[in-house]
């Protein structure tokens, strides 16, 4: 079973994929409309496009308008460059990856087709020579200095020859013994803006910065405000496309009606409506990031249940203010009158929703969500010990009164946090309590206590313990 906590196995990945090919096709962009008059750029940029999911993660390519073809209709696409993205944590040798630099492998099938029997960095294509005959040819459809490896950790002495490598090794340079590993495809490490060849995962960050610089360039803007706010609008279209397709396959951003015109034309009025993105992003960086960090102790099993519950999570709510409200409602116990944007308490991964997992002897997806759903349970981020528990009971009241909440979707009957267990049954004790402990806060009415009193906080090892029951 591969390793789990390598972000390449999850659907977090993805935005770390999702990044490094929007920084390359912006960088791109920078380069092709440099020097070039404004009535130029529409049609440059036109005949331009990211693509994820082609044959490797992601190519930019151009069109062909010397290509011809019986479909006057039909547009060809050449590739520019071509990009993999490797994001395993562990891998800083040439052997790890093996499986990209080495050729692939065809074989000539019986009904003249030609069949991949080993696949490494695709570099060819299927092409239809004579369409009625149905026969396929192989052509090389990527140069060989525009293919690009990405990976998060350096890969150490990649650009010896095999040559220098053996010298390195019998001069105690090299150690360990490792094997040389041929490169014959010419794959080169991509060269990121710091020099390094390669961005590490908990760093991408640097992605963001190096991006925002692109789209500043690009719209003569130096308003970080702006860039942060363009840059999260790209990824959510980005988001958006794979989303409404049902599929992580295929997603396509036209350099000028997908990139250039979103920067030129964005607007101060969508910053708003974009910050609720950001939450969108943090979700899944966070997991991405602590997920690296796990011990080996952790099954993988474990680990495999909960990034696909996490997942589920992330692929339920389609839009970004229904991730919003749904962020809001993890975070119940923060006054949202005061702090509308809860920061995102990244511990929850840890002290609530990864305890009770581990804890647990739920192994699938499918009974942990008949679990959830048939309780009427929801982890909350609520994992701060120091917390009085009246707080946090006041605030979630004050918060469906103020319909900081969803009070008709908000029908959770146990609240799942760190350490609090508190039931709500009359409303004379929550009123008197209150009026006790926090004299500074105005006291909650019997109408709007009603409301909420269907809602108890339950500690993760309180509802453990009644599973094991």
């Amino acid at each position: 079973m591969a390793d789990p906590r390598n972000a390449t196995a999850s659907w977090s990945w993805y935005l770390h994929q999702w990044k490094v090919g929007i920084f390359v096709a912006l960088e791109k962009i920078e380069k092709l409309i440099t020097w070039k008059e404004i009535s130029e750029i529409k049609d440059i940029l036109s005949n331009w496009r990211l693509i994820y999911e082609n044959a490797e993660d992601f190519d930019i390519q151009e069109k062909d308008n010397n290509w011809k073809w019986i479909d006057k209709d039909l547009t060809k696409w050449k590739v520019e460059s071509r990009h993999q993205v490797k994001a395993y944590k562990d891998w800083n040798n040439l052997k790890d990856y093996k499986d990209v630099l080495n050729k692939q492998k065809y074989v000539l099938s019986n009904k003249w087709k030609m069949i991949l029997k080993i696949r490494w960095f695709q570099i060819w294509r299927f092409e239809k020579v004579y369409p009625k005959l149905n026969t396929l040819a192989l052509n090389v459809e990527v140069d060989k200095e525009n293919r690009f490896l990405h990976t998060i950790k350096e890969v150490q002495w990649f650009w010896l020859s095999k040559f220098e490598f053996n010298k390195a090794k019998k001069n105690w340079i090299i150690r360990n013994n490792p094997n040389f590993v041929n490169n014959p495809n010419n794959i080169k490490i991509f060269e990121y803006p710091d020099l390094n060849n390669y961005c590490e995962l908990w760093l991408t960050n640097k992605l963001k910065v190096w991006s925002d610089e692109k789209i500043s360039i690009i719209k003569y803007w130096n308003s970080i405000n702006f860039t942060e706010a363009i840059y999260e609008k790209l990824l959510y279209k980005l988001d958006e496309k794979i989303r409404n397709k049902h599929s992580w396959w295929w997603p396509i951003l036209n350099f000028y009606y997908d990139i250039y015109n979103e920067i030129i034309n964005f607007e101060e009025m969508n910053i708003q409506e974009f910050k609720y993105s950001e939450y969108r992003n943090q979700f899944a960086y966070y997991w991405q990031e602590y997920k690296l960090w796990l011990p080996l102790t952790i099954p993988k099993k474990k680990i495999i249940l909960l990034d696909k519950y996490l997942g589920n999570v992330y692929e339920k709510y389609k839009t970004n203010i229904d991730f919003f409200n749904y962020i809001k409602e993890l975070h119940f116990y923060e006054d949202l009158s005061i702090n509308k944007y809860p920061s995102f308490n990244s511990s929850w991964f840890k002290e609530v929703i990864l305890t009770f997992i581990i804890s647990s002897n739920l192994l699938s997806i499918k009974d942990l969500n008949c679990l959830l759903n048939n309780k009427k349970l929801l982890f909350s981020c609520c994992s701060d010990p120091v917390l009085n528990k009246i707080k946090p009971i006041y605030n979630l009241i004050k918060n469906i009164e103020n319909n900081y909440l969803r009070d008709s979707q908000f029908s959770w009957k146990d609240i799942i946090n760190e350490k609090i267990d508190y039931k709500i049954e009359k409303y004379t004790d929550i009123n008197s309590e209150i009026s006790s402990n926090w004299t500074n806060f105005s006291e909650i009415t019997e109408s709007n206590f009603t409301k909420s009193n269907k809602t108890c906080l339950v500690s993760v090892w309180t509802i453990l313990n009644e599973l094991t029951k």
